[in-house]
């Protein structure tokens, strides 16, 4: 669930904080403050709260889903767990995030490189929620237009996304663009489907590009390789993997935000 900062596994509650403040810095952006407090002794943990509120993700910097995590032996337990970011950022875009759970039990593991990780192994009463608006995405979206158009010298001004729920956990995405190069412009319609899997890794699919006129036919022939690379790409909603915990009774909504809600544990 949590990289550590360093090889070792800690043996003290203020190590362990230290070890998961150092893993979160390799890849988000924290506030000054520390982001993790325990109480009470190590290993029997009373309550373990991750503040990643003003934290920032890149997506460049976000690492894929651990691969290949084996645990190695237990860690710690924590009587309550609280991880909260009101907003943590995703580049601009701000995601509301809460997760709780009661009787915590964490392992220690090694990924397939080799990395020290914190696993959550089990919890009882789980809830996780993630909130994001569509405006925000909106704003990623144009974002990674602008940058995509702009190796080929094209100049987005302005992007229009409209989000509809298809499935219980699927969002159909159609994106207007409005685009200029030297003396011409084009509109293009970029459709697609956003899936979200019970480990909250969303993943765009099925995504295609139509164009205005010439101009927008030519426009989508040089967009179109960049959304191929787009296809299937692993985007962590909540900035952090859940390693094996598998989330039951996950219920997706879209109106003016996509919100995520879901349970998990005994």
């Amino acid at each position: 669930m949590f990289y550590l900062g360093g090889a070792d596994f800690p043996e003290t509650a203020d190590g362990l904080a230290k070890a998961v403040a150092a893993g979160l810095a390799q890849m988000l952006e924290l506030p000054a403050r520390p982001p993790v407090k325990l109480e009470g002794a190590f290993p029997s943990i009373e309550r373990a709260d991750v503040n990643l509120t003003g934290a920032i993700a890149r997506l460049d910097k976000v690492p894929p889903p651990p691969k290949g995590v084996k645990s190695i032996r237990p860690a710690a337990s924590a009587g309550r767990l609280n991880i909260s970011g009101q907003p943590v950022k995703i580049e601009t875009a701000a995601v509301a995030l809460s997760l709780t759970a009661q009787a915590a039990r964490f392992d220690y593991g090694r990924d397939s490189n080799g990395r020290s990780m914190l696993l959550l192994a089990d919890a009882k009463d789980g809830r996780l929620a993630v909130q994001i608006r569509n405006s925000d995405i909106q704003q990623l979206v144009l974002a990674a237009a602008t940058k995509a158009a702009a190796a080929q010298g094209v100049q987005v001004q302005e992007a229009k996304l409209n989000l509809t729920q298809t499935g219980d956990s699927a969002i159909g995405i159609e994106a207007r663009v409005k685009a200029k190069k030297m003396f011409m412009s084009a509109v293009i319609l970029v459709r697609g489907q956003l899936n979200i899997d019970p480990t909250l890794i969303a993943r765009l699919t099925n995504l295609s590009c139509s164009g205005e006129g010439v101009m927008g036919t030519m426009a989508c022939g040089l967009i179109q390789p960049h959304l191929n690379e787009l296809q299937n790409r692993e985007l962590p909603l909540t900035a952090l993997s859940l390693g094996e915990i598998r989330l039951r009774d996950l219920k997706l909504r879209v109106t003016d935000q996509v919100s995520v809600t879901a349970e998990f544990g005994s």
